[in-house]
């Protein structure tokens, strides 16, 4: 096999290509004789088609095609006939995969990192168990530890795909609020000018009528416009009030805004009943009484203070007023004058002065030496360390090494208004920095992923192709297919029936593996399709390639009249239920197929397995599909 020669060495094989680096010719070398990083350049992906060349895990030899119009296509044809008769090829499947049934989870684990990639890459089969599709986690935790062999995840392209949509969508939405607010702000700027020419109309007219027209008494005007009532209630509108060439006289602001139109007898007895009084009213400042009321609600009982601190320095405005500025020291401890502590009471006040407290706050530390002064108790509040050391928890990170002594009080005590800092272990600071020397290579990270099969992808590996070996962990022999059958069949229900119980033809794994083996035999990549609500996913080539186009929902017929004689449970669905799926699936360019199994009757099944075995009894099961479209009058007629 050709080698990879990379900067730490050389590798070989197809792991090579994936995972080398080539150095460019003149490379400087780094502190520890390897190559620098920023020399190093990833080598040239290899095209899906080559590395998804296999649909399935064995390989075939086909003779070349004979064309009669040329008779070197038959020369070719002979030639490569008697080649694979005396020189036949091995024997397929040339690897056999050895998996674990769980029964847990049901599903085959298979551990070992060659078999998993040669599942995936030759048919689709199985799921990483900490991945949505693709065994990918340790390229993903390779990229989140900083390596350059974790930049070409699935995930990783999926979420800067996202991403990049989300900005755009973004983008698309301020641009539109962008114009809205410049239509905007062009209408309000018409509008201000309409207004703006509309009053200078006016001023220029109101002028041009008062040079022409000799002005009234100030006295007629101020009374039409203040409109003072008579005696049975109604404003008296003076003829002269009409005329428009009367000027306005000047009345306060305010006591024209507190007019207002009297609707009521309480709203007549309001009014003034002069002239003089409405101005005195008008120059009067009323100043509202601080009244205090009691918190009835989240708000004010968030606004109370919270100690005897906050509460002096709350009334500290007020008392400066009066010119009085007692000191009060917080938390109920008294200062003398020569600078000592006096013992605090019982409640926490100290002597003729009684300040409201709190009883978390006043509490006094009571584990002090009986030499020390008595000191209050600190109040609770978040500290955060200056440096931090790690923004996420690893397995292999140590323990905090005084964590046991802090809690038990053996440790040394800090200062009080001291944040602690826990200073990083020996073990930690190396670890960091040999983390900040070199990135993460696969040697140093441990795989924590498995892969899993279903129990249909397991049997067809095993049934069909006898690609896979299932192995029992207790004896570590392989079971073989008739047992696997039987364990498989007693696993699709929930909860599962005893491992001896026997075979019937409607076991929820007879009927849905019918219907994997049938979509597998004709080229489908079928998939479980539990996230959009259906049975199966087909794709035509693979996930890798394009988006599935069909879901598939299985749907056990019992057309056979021998079953009117046997117990069975018929599926029952409603057009609710098929409305809901075929929405789901239309929102994600989905079409949805009811796939008919026709399930044989109990006779006719042992009939066939006895005779034939596993592979008469699945050529009892015929399988009808129909796809559900929706039906437009406009689109389709």
């Amino acid at each position: 096999m050709a080698e990879a020669t990379t900067a730490n060495g050389t590798l070989s094989g197809k792991d090579a290509t994936k995972s080398s680096r080539t150095v460019s010719s003149g490379g400087a070398q780094g502190p520890n004789g390897a190559g620098d990083l920023s020399l190093l350049t990833a080598p040239p992906k290899l095209p899906l088609a080559k590395i998804y060349a296999l649909p399935i895990p064995i390989r075939t030899f086909p003779l070349p095609t004979f064309y009669p119009n040329n008779p070197i296509s038959l020369i070719h044809l002979v030639i490569a006939w008697l080649g694979q008769i005396f020189w036949p090829p091995a024997p397929e499947p040339s690897v056999v995969h050895i998996g674990f049934w769980d029964p847990d989870t049901r599903s085959v684990h298979i551990v070992d990192p060659v078999s998993i990639r040669a599942l995936w890459e030759q048919g689709f089969f199985g799921k990483g168990s900490l991945s949505r599709s693709e065994p990918n986690w340790l390229k993903r935790e390779l990229a989140r530890r900083g390596s350059l062999d974790g930049k070409t995840v699935s995930e990783a392209r999926t979420e800067q795909r996202r991403e990049e949509r989300r900005q755009a969508k973004w983008e698309r939405a301020k641009a539109e609020l962008e114009a809205i607010e410049r239509q905007r702000l062009a209408e309000a700027a018409v509008q201000a000018a309409a207004k703006d020419s509309l009053k200078i109309s006016k001023s220029s007219l109101s002028r041009r009528h008062s040079l022409e027209k000799p002005s009234a008494a100030p006295e007629f005007a101020e009374k039409v416009t203040l409109g003072l009532p008579s005696v049975n209630g109604t404003v008296h509108m003076e003829a002269a009030a009409s005329r428009s060439d009367a000027p306005k006289p000047h009345v306060a602001a305010s006591a024209t805004r507190e007019l207002k139109a009297p609707v009521g007898p309480a709203e007549l007895l309001a009014l003034p009943n002069s002239l003089a009084e409405l101005r005195r009213k008008a120059s009067e400042k009323v100043e509202k009484p601080c009244v205090w009321k009691a918190p009835v609600g989240p708000q004010e009982l968030l606004a109370l203070p919270n100690s005897a601190a906050d509460l002096e320095a709350f009334s500290r405005p007020a008392r400066s007023e009066v010119g009085v500025s007692p000191k009060v020291p917080a938390k109920g401890v008294i200062g003398k004058g020569d600078g000592s502590l006096e013992e605090p009471t019982p409640n926490g006040v100290a002597k003729g002065i009684s300040t409201p407290t709190s009883s978390s706050n006043d509490s006094m530390d009571t584990s002090a030496p009986a030499g020390e002064a008595a000191s209050p108790k600190r109040r609770k509040s978040v500290r955060f360390s200056p440096t931090v050391e790690s923004t996420t928890f690893l397995d292999s990170d140590p323990p905090s090494p005084n964590h046991s002594l802090r809690k038990t009080g053996l440790g040394k005590k800090e200062p009080m208004g001291t944040p602690h800092v826990e200073a990083p272990s020996e073990p930690t600071r190396k670890a960091d920095s040999r983390s900040q020397d070199s990135p993460a290579t696969p040697s140093k990270i441990e795989n924590k992923e498995h892969f899993q099969l279903s129990p249909e992808e397991a049997f067809f590996l095993v049934f069909s192709l006898g690609a896979l070996s299932v192995v029992d962990r207790t004896t570590g022999q392989p079971i073989p297919a008739k047992q696997l059958l039987t364990l498989f069949c007693s696993h699709s229900y929930f909860p599962p029936r005893p491992a001896d119980s026997s075979l019937a033809p409607n076991d929820p794994f007879l009927i849905h593996y019918a219907v994997y083996h049938h979509f597998r035999s004709l080229g489908w990549v079928p998939r479980h399709g539990i996230k959009f609500g259906v049975d199966w996913l087909i794709y035509q080539r693979g996930p890798v390639f394009d988006h599935s186009e069909f879901g598939v929902i299985v749907m056990p017929s019992y057309s056979d009249p021998q079953w009117e004689r046997h117990e069975h449970e018929e599926t029952k669905r409603t057009w609710a239920w098929l409305m809901g799926v075929n929405r789901v699936l239309s929102h994600v360019l989905k079409s949805l197929v009811l796939v008919y199994v026709d399930v044989p009757a109990p006779p006719v099944f042992e009939q066939a397995m006895r005779s034939g075995g596993i592979s008469e009894a699945l050529k009892k099961y015929s399988i009808r599909e129909v796809m559900v479209r929706r039906f437009s009058v406009n689109r389709n007629r």
